[in-house]
């Protein structure tokens, strides 16, 4: 019972002290809130692509190959004639390797308004590595992610295919 009065009596006085200094409660409570925020923010990041397990059979055994800028700088990514280097020297160590590169694209349906989007540059290896399967259309060839063979694929993401597509099975082909 002593605990709960003095709980009480920590409460009232608290509240007293607020309300005489309103600019100070305002700016601790923006503080607290913008520090939750950026805190679920990072979280939620963190939990997304380094707590959570990849959605692909085997991730735990993915590997990311990247090259270092300098000795303080951070990571790149490997280039095409590095990576195909790569392939070849390891082939008896990894099942396989694929490339990706992330930029932005804009798209748009026809007659539609172009949106920015985060778009995935992949090698032919890449569907078949993970094992994906599309959920309408079909994904890239292992031949058409070959140097020297530009050819349009594009493979919508499902959300990026929902939002901005509207579902639309008529985008496919």
């Amino acid at each position: 019972m002593k605990g709960l009065a003095t709980l009480r009596h920590d409460v009232v006085f608290t509240s007293r002290l607020l309300r005489r200094s309103p600019v100070f409660t305002a700016a601790a409570v923006l503080t607290l809130a913008l520090s939750v925020g950026v805190n679920t923010a990072v979280f939620s990041v963190v939990n997304a692509f380094i707590l959570r397990p990849l959605p692909v059979r085997d991730g735990d055994r993915l590997v990311v190959i990247a090259t270092r800028r300098s000795p303080t700088g951070g990571l790149q990514g490997v280039s095409l004639p590095d990576l195909q280097d790569y392939r070849a020297a390891t082939s008896e160590i990894f099942e396989d390797i694929a490339g990706y590169s992330i930029g932005f694209l804009g798209v748009a349906p026809e007659g539609g308004r172009p949106e920015r989007v985060l778009a995935t540059s992949v090698t032919g290896s890449y569907f078949p590595l993970l094992e994906l399967r599309p959920a309408l259309g079909r994904l890239i060839r292992a031949d058409e992610g070959a140097p020297g063979r530009a050819v349009a694929v594009v493979v919508l993401g499902y959300s990026t295919w929902q939002l901005s597509f509207g579902g639309e099975r008529s985008v496919v082909g």
